[in-house]
């Protein structure tokens, strides 16, 4: 049986500042392909400066695609 190469839709984006809403990250992202869903986590402690967000692509292909072209 061939191994199978698993691909993820989502990826997860860290050290966003607090005040990054969802619609923000939703504009850059939806520029490389659809998106299901994207947010931003929404942090429990008072004085957090920085929190992660997550991005869900339609097609792994495009989250790939983010991956390489905006990482950094």
């Amino acid at each position: 049986m061939a191994e199978e190469n698993l691909l993820t839709s989502t990826l997860q984006i860290v050290d966003l500042p607090v005040g990054t809403s969802d619609e923000i990250i939703e504009d850059i992202f939806s520029n490389i392909g659809p998106l299901k869903r994207c947010f931003v986590v929404r942090p429990r402690v008072p004085k957090a400066e920085k929190t992660p967000g997550y991005v869900q692509f339609a097609f792994s292909d495009d989250a790939a695609k983010a991956f390489k072209v905006l990482d950094g």
